[in-house]
C-alpha cells in the first residue's frame, strides 16, 4: 500500500509540475505570440527572424518563472544551468523553425495558424527537456 500512496504522490506532483509549467508556457507564449505578431504583421520582419526573436522572448520569461516556481529549484549552480537552458533554447528554436517551414512552405498553413500548431508541439519537447535536464535537482 505503501508503494502505491508513493507512486499517487509522485504522478500528483508531476501533474501539478506539468499544469504549473504549462501556465507559465501560455504566457510565455502570450509575449511570444505577440512578439512575432508585432514583428512578423506590423513591422514586416520575416517570420523566420520574427520567429527567432520571440522564441527567445518566450523562453527566456519561461526558464526564470519556471527555475523558481515550476521546479522550485534553487540550485547555486547558474552557470550550469543556464547553459543547459541555452541548449535546450536552440534546440526548440530550431525546432520551431523547422516545424514552421514544413507548415508555411511546404503544406501551405497560414503563418499564425502554423505558430500555434508548432508551439503545441515544442511545448511537450521543451517539457520533456526541461523537466530531464535543465530543472533536474541534482543527485
Amino acid at each position: 500500500m505503501g508503494a502505491y500512496l508513493d507512486l499517487k504522490k509522485r504522478v500528483l506532483s508531476m501533474n501539478t509540475k506539468f499544469l504549473k509549467y504549462a501556465f507559465i508556457g501560455a504566457v510565455a507564449t502570450l509575449l511570444d505570440w505577440g512578439a512575432f505578431y508585432l514583428l512578423s504583421f506590423e513591422l514586416n520582419v520575416y517570420y523566420q527572424i520574427a520567429v527567432f526573436i520571440s522564441f527567445t522572448l518566450g523562453a527566456t520569461t519561461k526558464f526564470l518563472f519556471n527555475k523558481f516556481i515550476t521546479f522550485k529549484n534553487y540550485s547555486k549552480r547558474f552557470a550550469r544551468q543556464i547553459s543547459i537552458f541555452v541548449v535546450v533554447s536552440i534546440i526548440g528554436v530550431l525546432a520551431s523553425a523547422f516545424f514552421m517551414y514544413v507548415f508555411v512552405d511546404v503544406l501551405q498553413v497560414h503563418k499564425f495558424l502554423s505558430r500555434v500548431i508548432t508551439t503545441i508541439i515544442v511545448l511537450f519537447l521543451n517539457y520533456f527537456l526541461d523537466s530531464s535536464f535543465t530543472f533536474r535537482k541534482d543527485r
